[in-house]
């Protein structure tokens, strides 16, 4: 309740149901969360494990009014302005949903000093997509990981809805250096990435391992200070972009599109 919150975000994720929406007062959030049940060795997160239906979706947002002062911080040594880029700094990861989730809102956060994503839909290729996931509205940044790091990284979903985001100063280190993105994907399709910012990144959208049925639309966004503004293709040598739609992106400052 108002009078008596929940003094965590992944206390709210716990109990939420279709339909919910879990109200994150003013403050900075550490949030060591759940293991990341989809990965071995993963970070841990804010595991979303339950998901919304359509048209009663499971929601995080600011409380009314609070808008612009709710911050997830998850540098593993508290709430802190610069946190080392290391796995022993940066140990947990933002929100984490598991594999098959559907019907998640997540709008109007902050959410840095994060591992491997600031939020990640995560499944390997094998298993469940994830479907009706919007990211809306939020303000990502200083992210790191070893590989494969994305301020958002959407994998196997369905429909995904990335719009209003401002994400930079993602990094990764040793030979993933070119898998830092702004978004990065793997297998996802019919989604829509549009009127986001992305800056300070290898990458501002990297659809790595493109669906084979249906790709994403990638519109009206604004990319700068990358060496990649859009890359479509390359986990495999062999993957085959169908149906992606481009248009409408402003690049600059960026060494290709």
């Amino acid at each position: 309740s108002e009078t008596s919150p929940y003094r965590s975000v992944q206390r709210g994720a716990d109990v939420a149901r279709a339909g919910d929406t879990v109200y994150i007062m003013t403050g900075t959030y550490n949030e060591s969360g759940r293991p990341n049940p989809s990965f071995n060795n993963p970070p841990r997160g804010i595991v979303l494990q339950y998901s919304g239906v359509s048209g009663s979706p499971i929601t995080f947002k600011p409380y009314p009014g609070h808008e612009g002062q709710v911050v997830i911080d998850q540098c593993a040594t508290g709430p802190t302005t610069i946190c080392a880029q290391n796995t022993t700094a940066r140990a947990y990861a933002g929100f984490i949903m598991p594999p098959g989730r559907g019907y998640i809102i997540i709008e109007g956060l902050e959410i840095k000093n994060a591992s491997t994503a600031g939020i990640w839909v995560a499944a390997s290729p094998t298993e469940a997509y994830s479907y009706g996931i919007v990211i809306r509205n939020n303000h990502i940044h200083d992210i790191w990981g070893n590989d494969n790091t994305g301020g958002i990284r959407p994998d196997l979903t369905d429909g995904i809805l990335i719009e209003g985001n401002r994400i930079h100063d993602i990094v990764t280190g040793g030979t993933g250096i070119h898998n830092a993105s702004g978004v990065h994907t793997y297998l996802a399709r019919n989604g829509t990435i549009r009127n986001n910012e992305f800056y300070n990144a290898r990458n501002g959208v990297f659809e790595k391992w493109p669906d084979p049925q249906k790709g994403l639309n990638v519109t009206a966004n604004i990319i700068h200070d990358v060496s990649t503004g859009i890359r479509i293709g390359g986990a495999t040598g062999s993957d085959v972009a169908h149906d992606v739609q481009i248009s409408q992106n402003v690049i600059f400052n960026a060494s290709s599109c």
